[in-house]
């Protein structure tokens, strides 16, 4: 119904849906969300001014969707004043992740199949988990099951300075991810000057690939995972891992900074303020 007034008076209206509309997140009550998108949505999105979209993901699924010439993609943005802090005490290669503990949509069942084949391999090194969900235990049962409890530490939620701690203290930011709007957790790690490993999913793979400082995962599996693993390994230990992390902040300052998205938001606004003649 506001949608429908603003429309009338003439007043134009953005629409932030913030990842709704990512394929596999649309996969979940998929008829019922198929049913209230045709019925309801539909019309705010096709009268709104602009859409706006997190990741390219979403934007080209909607565009799948429905015909829509009003779709824009404007991401999360990250601080790079981030806290500095001293990283706390650790023992060779740290891999880590930060997040809700999620195993399907953050691909953590696949993380731990794929450094399951590192550690057999030989590979040095450990993976912790930052933060809590309802895919723990599963997680911490997987760890056994694949003979690799002793390499995986839970460390489970964490703020502030504590967390920050942690993530100074990892040599690689892994997020494997099936389905991403616009991953803060890899923009804040890429903000602390770690390299990272992302999926495709995660929407922020074509900036790693182009600013060099980490590998992007084209297929999600157990393997590449692995061979991610090993890759980084190697890096760690020609230290060439020192001036991916510098290109990780270099990544946010030019793509992901406050100051670019919130301009982006404000080009936006300042022109849908603007009523059109023929709505006069």
């Amino acid at each position: 119904k506001i949608s429908r007034y603003l429309k009338l008076s003439g007043h134009r209206y953005v629409y932030t849906p913030h990842g709704s509309f990512n394929r596999i997140a649309l996969q979940k009550n998929q008829w019922l969300k198929k049913l209230y998108i045709s019925v309801y949505e539909k019309y705010l999105l096709q009268d709104a001014w602009r859409v706006q979209l997190l990741g390219q993901s979403e934007f080209d699924h909607l565009g799948k969707m429905l015909d829509l010439n009003n779709r824009v993609i404007v991401t999360n943005g990250q601080e790079l004043d981030v806290e500095k802090s001293v990283p706390i005490a650790k023992r060779g290669i740290v891999f880590g992740f930060c997040g809700r503990l999620d195993s399907y949509y953050k691909g953590l069942d696949v993380l731990l199949q794929g450094f399951a084949d590192y550690c057999h391999r030989e590979g040095e090194g450990e993976l912790w988990f930052i933060g809590d969900g309802p895919d723990g235990p599963r997680l911490r049962n997987m760890t056994e099951d694949l003979g690799i409890s002793n390499r995986v530490s839970f460390k489970g939620a964490m703020y502030g300075e504590t967390k920050v701690q942690h993530l100074a203290a990892m040599d690689f930011f892994c997020h494997p991810s099936r389905s991403e709007g616009s991953p803060t957790a890899v923009l804040e790690a890429a903000a602390h000057g770690k390299p990272v490993m992302v999926t495709t999913a995660t929407n922020v793979g074509k900036q790693v690939d182009q600013y060099h400082c980490g590998i992007h995962l084209l297929e999600l599996s157990r393997d590449r995972i692995a061979e991610a693993l090993e890759a980084l390994r190697n890096h760690y230990l020609q230290n060439t891992h020192v001036a991916m992390g510098k290109q990780s902040r270099l990544m946010v300052e030019r793509e992901f900074s406050w100051q670019k998205v919130t301009q982006q938001l404000l080009d936006i606004y300042q022109q849908a303020k603007y009523v059109s003649s023929d709505c006069q």
